[in-house]
């Protein structure tokens, strides 16, 4: 059992026109919006620290036996002027801890601590998206905000903290079913300035013209509460279950059903 340390190095330019109305109206510096288009040019790092891992060779081929120490992984991105027409300056601050404690005989804990910040005036879509999942139906993601809808948070700066505690698989003697209760509980936390610097158009005293594009950044704080029931019909070798999730605080509101969330969970039978 050794340290691993993984690095990732990547570079990428691309040409990128808005859509759905969208426009950028920085205090200084050039209006972007969706009758041209605009460059941009990023570089990434990335390193992965999967601390005590246990790994196998199958021949050539490297196998993770997994463990049961954090995983950290830290990225920075920087968005780099200058280089052909790009013109976008930024940088891109993201980590994540991530571990699965087994409880011997009960279950598994698993927990998720991410953070992330950005520094720059850039459009919205190289801010930080806080991860919603949410919708009723939709599958349920582990290390998300079930109850969030996409693309409804952003921030410049945020912590989550994702936490599930996963039960061990009731024995029924029955093949077709293996029912297995998970707690889930998340939380979140974030800032952004300048909101009205991200428009789209709309009615300004009834009539046409630009207003804020409506989002939220988790300046209030974003909770939820759920419980999963995975494995209740097994078909070979997926699990299908259900899971119900409840958004609790200051993004909330007062009808009690409006808040809950039902969604479908997949899992892998052994």
């Amino acid at each position: 059992v050794t340290p691993r340390i993984k690095v990732l190095a990547s570079a990428n330019y691309q040409r990128i026109g808005l859509t759905d109305g969208y426009e950028f109206h920085p205090e200084s510096g050039t209006v972007l919006a969706p009758d041209r288009t605009f460059d941009v040019a990023e570089a990434s790092l990335e390193a992965i620290w999967t601390i005590r891992e246990k790994v196998m060779y199958l021949g050539t081929k490297r196998v993770s036996k997994g463990t049961q120490f954090p995983r950290i992984s830290v990225k920075a991105a920087k968005g780099i002027s200058g280089i052909e027409a790009a013109a976008l300056d930024y940088l891109r601050l993201n980590i994540d801890i991530q571990q699965d404690v087994p409880i011997r005989a009960v279950g598994k804990f698993s927990y998720l601590i991410s953070a992330g910040k950005t520094t720059g005036n850039v459009p919205l879509f190289l801010q930080q998206m806080n991860l919603g999942t949410g919708g009723n139906w939709n599958l349920s993601v582990i290390n998300s905000f079930e109850t969030m809808k996409p693309s409804m948070f952003y921030s410049k700066e945020h912590v989550s903290i994702f936490t599930r505690f996963t039960f061990k698989p009731i024995k029924t003697g029955k093949k077709w079913t293996s029912p297995q209760f998970g707690i889930h509980h998340a939380m979140g936390t974030g800032s952004f300035d300048c909101k009205e610097e991200h428009q789209i158009a709309g009615f300004v005293n009834e009539t046409p013209g630009l207003v804020q594009l409506p989002f939220y950044s988790m300046d209030k704080g974003y909770y939820e509460v759920g419980i999963i029931a995975d494995k209740l019909i097994n078909l070979n070798t997926t699990g299908f279950g259900l899971g119900i999730f409840y958004n609790y605080g200051a993004y909330s509101v007062p009808q009690f059903d409006k808040n809950l969330t039902v969604k479908v969970s997949l899992s892998f039978v052994l």
